[in-house]
């Protein structure tokens, strides 16, 4: 009795097993998602607000093929600057014949950032249509939050088209040993003369990337929406892919099926992927410095160094001990290190030549550079006894 009750509860496990399997395969219409565009990390097209997160100058050619007199072609740049970014998309329909550019532009202040990209579409006789997409968004290390207005369309008339309004959360999954991210969105589309209520939908991805070169991407999730008719229409797909690394430069391919269980349409795509310049990190070190004090053995710093997940990793660190706060004071005593920055430092009052100071007040630094020479430092912090 007892192995019978155990071999049922196995095997309801396994059945939810190969359900959630099937669901978490599901849509990798990757290219809507924020995770992956032709195998960037972040899309351009549904929101603008991530251009200047990019790393290097990320490029791709997509294809997708639903059938003989329906298929699309797309290829596209993204070009980060500072805390800008820049993006070029061209793509071409075939069965509507129609032909599309966009071009995107981001600027990023701290951890917050604005975006917008401009859409023209054309078919060999005409413009068929404008439309502009604005967002804003929220990044703390590789967690986002975004606010996007999609497809605000200018119509003959010189009226506006009202939205699709999405909120899109995406981020990593720090449980894993290799690197797994997730994106949730939730939108709402507004359909032409209907605009009673708003038709809902939302969609759930998973992207696994293997740490180890050539790497194995694989991404799948579904989809949610309802269509003009107010049906709700569902996609399911997965994608899977591979990175090949060669000095700096990153070449990827990949490929994917998804289907829609409404109308039982389904689509394949392939994308190839070529990002010269991955690897060049831009993000300073993060550091942090306080101290405590002692009333006859001296003072007890307490440091804080480290790069950004993505970076290069710290080369050096300095803490500077100086009469005055500036570059050109006295300096009374300096330690420095390597990659590992110490979290506690002892100073007991003496300068380089090991004379005593008798200073009520002195002033210290942090300074972290890392093996892409950025640098990063923190305020001169007053100390006393």
């Amino acid at each position: 009795m007892l192995n019978m009750l155990i071999n049922r509860d196995a095997a309801i496990l396994m059945l939810y097993t190969a359900v959630l399997s099937f669901v978490m395969a599901a849509n990798s219409q990757p290219l809507k998602g924020d995770y992956c565009y032709f195998g960037i990390p972040f899309i351009l097209l549904s929101n603008p607000s991530r251009l200047s997160d990019q790393r290097g100058i990320p490029t791709g050619i997509l294809y997708r093929f639903e059938s003989e007199e329906n298929w699309e072609v797309q290829a596209g740049v993204v070009y980060p600057f500072e805390n800008n970014g820049i993006s070029f998309v061209y793509g071409y329909r075939k069965g509507k014949d129609i032909h599309k550019l966009s071009t995107g532009f981001n600027h990023r202040v701290d951890n917050f950032s604005v975006g917008s990209s401009f859409n023209l579409e054309y078919d060999a006789k005409s413009l068929s249509s404008l439309s502009l997409d604005v967002a804003a968004g929220h990044r703390k290390d590789d967690f986002s939050v975004s606010v996007v207005l999609k497809d605000i369309k200018f119509t003959d008339s010189g009226s506006v088209k009202l939205p699709s309004l999405n909120f899109i959360v995406s981020g990593p999954v720090n449980h894993f040993r290799n690197s797994v991210s997730y994106e949730l969105s939730l939108f709402t589309n507004f359909f032409e003369n209907k605009f009673e209520r708003p038709y809902p939908g939302g969609a759930w991805r998973v992207r696994y990337n293997l740490e180890r070169y050539p790497s194995l991407v694989f991404s799948c999730g579904f989809e949610f929406f309802q269509n003009a008719d107010r049906k709700y229409e569902t996609n399911f797909g997965f994608s899977l892919g591979m990175n090949l690394r060669r000095g700096v430069s990153v070449f990827g391919i990949q490929g994917g099926y998804k289907n829609n269980v409404y109308t039982g349409n389904g689509e394949t795509f392939s994308s190839v992927y070529f990002n010269p310049t991955e690897e060049v990190d831009n993000i300073a070190p993060k550091v942090k410095l306080t101290y405590n004090n002692h009333e006859r053995i001296g003072y007890y710093f307490s440091l804080s160094g480290e790069d950004d997940k993505r970076g290069t990793g710290i080369r050096d660190w300095i803490l500077v001990i100086s009469k005055y706060p500036s570059v050109n004071a006295e300096v009374l005593r300096i330690y420095s290190g390597g990659s590992i920055v110490p979290s506690v430092i002892y100073w007991d009052r003496r300068d380089s030549d090991g004379n005593y100071r008798e200073e009520e007040v002195v002033y210290a630094r942090l300074v972290a550079t890392d093996r892409s020479n950025n640098k990063s430092f923190t305020e001169w912090i007053e100390v006393r006894d």
